[in-house]
């Protein structure tokens, strides 16, 4: 998990969606917490789960699609 943590950190100062400021300070919390990085951001409404599954999709160069308003049988 540590792994994925640091590369959203890495994608995330890349993008310049969040300033290095609040950037770095959740990413600490996070280690100092021992809480996943992920939470922190949208805890802090520093980020939306929707902007954090874009932004991992756009990472991986593959399409993002949100199931939160569909019905999985």
């Amino acid at each position: 998990m540590k792994q994925f943590e640091d590369q959203l950190y890495k994608i995330l100062g890349q993008s310049g969606f969040i300033k290095k400021d609040d950037l770095e300070s959740a990413y600490q919390s996070a280690k100092e917490l021992d809480k996943p990085f992920s939470d922190i951001l949208i805890f802090r409404g520093l980020l939306s789960e929707d902007a954090l599954g874009q932004l991992i999709a756009d990472s991986l160069k593959v399409p993002y699609l949100s199931l939160k308003n569909r019905i999985i049988p």
